[in-house]
């Protein structure tokens, strides 16, 4: 009788063991199941999240606009009907970019999400992104400035210092096509955004 006790205690003890050992792996299994989700999501926003940033990108540097455009402008009581035309083009980007921030926005509260499921050396593409919005930024404001001077009024090496730092910003400011420097980073960016995240969204779908 003591030794069937012994078997039956035995028995239960495996049984626990075992009840144990499937909970963990149910746990371990619904983990994976969930992070894995976590990371398609992820993956899945960011990539739409980019795609929207380069479409709005690609409008703010789009050199065809209306005629209304930039006049949302504060403007100076004093400035000339030069200084109008100049700044209201310059203010542009900025008009187009306000009404699309949002994606911008929540593109950047994504990023350390991103890092820390992926890799953290995908924040570079985040940055890359912001960091092209601030040249064009930049390059609205200097050339505000620019266009209002009255070249034939500057002496020659002023105006070929002007001439050149206003080529320089106007190759920022307009989309001069796929093969401009801009461009050409956005779509890296893109690029290697796209790599990480189809290959998780292939991984997932495959599963």
């Amino acid at each position: 009788m003591e030794t069937f006790l012994q078997i039956l205690k035995a028995l239960e003890s495996v049984a626990i063991i075992v009840a144990s050992c499937t909970a963990v792996l149910g746990i371990n299994a619904w983990r994976r199941e969930h992070i894995g989700r976590k990371k398609l999501d992820l993956a899945e926003e960011t990539l739409l999240l980019f795609y929207q940033a380069r479409d709005v990108i690609r409008y703010m540097r789009n050199p065809i606009g209306r005629v209304e455009e930039g006049e949302t402008r504060k403007k100076d009581s004093k400035e000339s009907e030069k200084q109008t035309k100049a700044r209201n083009e310059a203010h542009v980007p900025f008009e187009r970019f306000d009404s699309s921030k949002e994606t911008f926005n929540r593109l950047q509260a994504l990023r350390y999400r991103f890092i820390i499921y992926f890799n953290e050396e995908h924040g570079k593409n985040f940055d890359e992104i912001r960091k092209i919005v601030h040249e064009i930024f930049y390059a609205a404001r200097r050339l505000a400035e620019i266009w209002e001077y009255d070249f034939d009024r500057l002496s020659p090496d002023r105006r070929t210092m002007l001439d050149t730092e206003r080529k320089k910003h106007e190759g920022i400011f307009w989309d001069e096509g796929e093969d401009d420097a801009i461009n050409k980073r956005l779509n890296n960016a893109i690029q290697a955004i796209e790599t990480v995240c189809k290959a998780e969204i292939k991984k997932a779908t495959a599963a």
